[in-house]
């Protein structure tokens, strides 16, 4: 197993320096990132009820207060988005991330073993469609609504494979509520492109899930795949290989 130590660097020189050669991700490697903010994002209210048909009214009790939107972890150039709802993430945070297949992420909850093959397909080809402006915006009603279709990705109960009639904010296992209407419209039109033509992967390797058992799993796009000169942003990458 490789370990990669995340060394934050205060000068904004946008430097990466890497103590060796790029080397490929593989499962089981291990990254320590210190989480920043939530930004871009709205506040909403969410809810998940295990089971709970795609059909389910929406829900006016027991629902949580969190963020819907991007996910940054110091200085603000590592960017993930969240695909656990059942734990929290702080301010302050140093965690140690284990990098895992898509398919084999989030760990339980919601579903023990990861989302498996059908949704991480899903997930897959929302980021295909969609990743690229959300990475590059600074709109908070596009980050919130790419976050909210992960969660409704991830955790959505399906009446079938690959069906994305299910896929709503306020109805089903997996609720959503408060995000703009600007959002709404977005998160629409997410849910009506995917699979539009066929299910797309275009980043392939270089999208990873990040877990540990006691924090929120994330979802991370690598540039290249590697750690490195092509790494994750602003930081120093180390890494080791344990024996």
């Amino acid at each position: 197993m490789k370990t990669i130590a995340s060394i934050m660097l205060s000068t904004g020189l946008g430097t990466i320096i890497a103590s060796g050669a790029s080397a490929a991700i593989m499962p089981g490697d291990d990254i320590t990132l210190a989480f920043h903010s939530a930004s871009p994002s709205q506040a909403v209210y969410f809810s998940f009820v295990e089971g709970a048909s795609a059909s389910s009214a929406n829900r006016t009790e027991a629902r949580e207060f969190g963020r819907a939107g991007k996910v940054n972890w110091q200085d603000y150039n590592t960017i993930t988005f969240c695909i656990q709802i059942g734990e929290d993430v702080e301010y302050g945070d140093v965690i140690d991330f284990t990098f895992e297949t898509v398919e084999s992420t989030p760990d339980d909850p919601p579903y023990a073993g990861g989302m498996g093959g059908m949704r991480a397909t899903m997930v897959r080809d929302l980021y295909s469609r969609w990743y690229n402006d959300v990475k590059i915006s600074d709109s908070s009603d596009l980050a919130s609504a790419f976050q909210a279709m992960i969660w409704e990705l991830t955790h959505e109960t399906f009446a079938s494979d690959y069906d994305t009639t299910g896929l709503h904010l306020t109805t089903g296992a997996m609720q959503t509520n408060q995000l703009s209407a600007e959002a709404q419209g977005i998160f629409g039109a997410m849910a009506n492109s995917l699979g539009d033509g066929g299910w797309m992967d275009s980043y392939g390797d270089n999208l990873w899930g990040l877990s540990n058992a006691d924090y929120q799993d994330q979802l991370i796009v690598v540039p290249g795949g590697a750690i490195g000169f092509a790494g994750l942003g602003l930081f120093a990458a180390r890494r080791r290989r344990q024996r």
